[in-house]
């Protein structure tokens, strides 16, 4: 969970929608943007907003063009992709920013063509306004802004607990069970289509001897003691498990893989694999370097690397991730033993 500043308007009016999503139980941004941006990946998504940012943005001869869309391509990827279920909303109401709306975003960001402010989250709403604190992170200029110091006092009293009363948000303690049990769970999203992609991408290398030149060929002795010489393809696929389909990617990166897999580093390939050792091999001891924010980094990492190999699974792990930070929280977790 996590907190962020957002101002309920736009270019001309920016405060004017604060009601309005109050009443109908949502946020939105606009950015000059009416079209959906749902169902793209992530360099689908930036190659497109900059496209119709420039395309509809009013120019504005005292501003930087390159740099009024690139802090806007920020902030509307805050809104559509990092800003997570769970996560609580501070909004005012007016410019002096005397009253704020709370809320907890409860969806996904969606795309309601022809509506005022139409790429929206739903929210539920605390039934009361609260007043809060000086602070730089609250009357940033920006439309959104990600507070960074909730615990530097900018709540008065005790209003931090009664919004998480209301929200009914019971962090419960993150073990090393859990941590386990996590990551886990996105490997094994990861098990059920890798393989074949392995199998597709080296046979489309060497059709007739992929496994003996690209496998057994590449990889360490140890690697490859259990593997067979010969077989068919359903037997090669078979005995690909997640380390050896890393370790395959790995020796045939530059060759190969690299021009396919393009969302990541290849040194997340390496750390993939380390974490999967880890949790072949898992111990309490090990458990303590996995915080809320390793985990989450490596859970992104995962996500990425699948994208370009199959989307479904790219959103799998994405839910995967939302599921975990709505649950746990960095600030309060991430030092706590497991």
């Amino acid at each position: 969970m996590r907190y962020y500043r957002i101002r309920l308007g736009d270019d001309f009016n920016p405060y004017g929608f604060a009601q309005k999503c109050y009443d109908e139980k949502f946020v939105g941004v606009y950015y000059f943007i009416e079209k959906d941006f749902t169902c793209y990946n992530d360099i689908e998504f930036e190659n497109e907003f900059l496209k119709e940012c420039d395309k509809n943005l009013p120019i504005d001869p005292k501003k930087d063009r390159n740099q009024q869309l690139k802090s806007r391509l920020r902030l509307f990827r805050m809104f559509c992709r990092e800003i997570e279920v769970g996560d609580i909303l501070l909004c005012p109401k007016n410019n002096t920013y005397s009253s704020f709306l709370v809320g907890k975003i409860t969806s996904d960001c969606y795309f309601q063509q022809g509506k005022v402010m139409p790429h929206r989250r739903n929210v539920v709403w605390l039934p009361e306004t609260i007043s809060l604190n000086d602070n730089s992170s609250i009357k940033h200029r920006t439309t959104i802004v990600k507070i960074k110091d909730v615990q530097n006092n900018i709540f008065h009293n005790n209003q931090e607990e009664k919004i998480k009363n209301y929200f009914n948000i019971n962090l419960p303690k993150l073990t090393s069970g859990i941590k386990h049990e996590t990551l886990n769970k996105a490997f094994c999203f990861m098990q059920s289509v890798l393989p074949s992609f392995i199998g597709k991408t080296l046979q489309d290398k060497d059709e007739k001897r992929w496994w003996q030149n690209l496998v057994l060929k590449k990889l360490h002795i140890n690697s490859i003691r259990d593997l067979p010489e010969n077989g068919n393809y359903d037997e090669y696929i078979d005995n690909l498990d997640i380390p050896l389909c890393l370790k395959i990617i790995i020796e045939n990166w530059h060759d190969i893989f690299k021009k396919i897999i393009k969302n990541i580093k290849f040194s997340w390939v390496h750390e993939l694999l380390e974490t999967r050792n880890d949790i072949s091999h898992w111990t309490n001891e090990k458990a303590k370097k996995y915080s809320f924010d390793f985990i989450r980094h490596t859970l992104n990492a995962m996500r990425l690397f699948m994208q370009s190999i199959d989307l479904n699974t790219s959103v799998q792990i994405s839910e995967l991730i939302r599921e975990f930070e709505d649950k746990y929280e960095d600030k309060k977790i991430s030092s706590q033993n497991p």
